[in-house]
């Protein structure tokens, strides 16, 4: 009898765990792929044929760029 309470509190705390890390690791995901997106624009604007006047300056340029909505940067 003692090892089922045992057994049920070691599954409750793993499914805690579980629900924890899913959660942490989606929050990271949502603030993160932003930034490789731009990270990524920034790297192929060099090897894409595009005007000076185009051309990213740097990350807040590109990110408060109209071109790019929110939406985009999460493609």
């Amino acid at each position: 009898m003692m090892t089922t309470d045992i057994r049920r509190s070691n599954f409750s705390l793993f499914l805690n765990e579980l629900v924890c890390a899913g959660g942490a690791s989606a929050i990271s995901k949502t603030f993160v792929a932003p930034l490789e997106r731009i990270k990524t624009l920034l790297q192929a604007q060099n090897v894409v044929a595009v005007t000076e006047k185009e051309k990213f300056k740097g990350l807040m340029d590109a990110f408060t760029s109209k071109k790019h909505t929110i939406n985009r940067l999460f493609e």
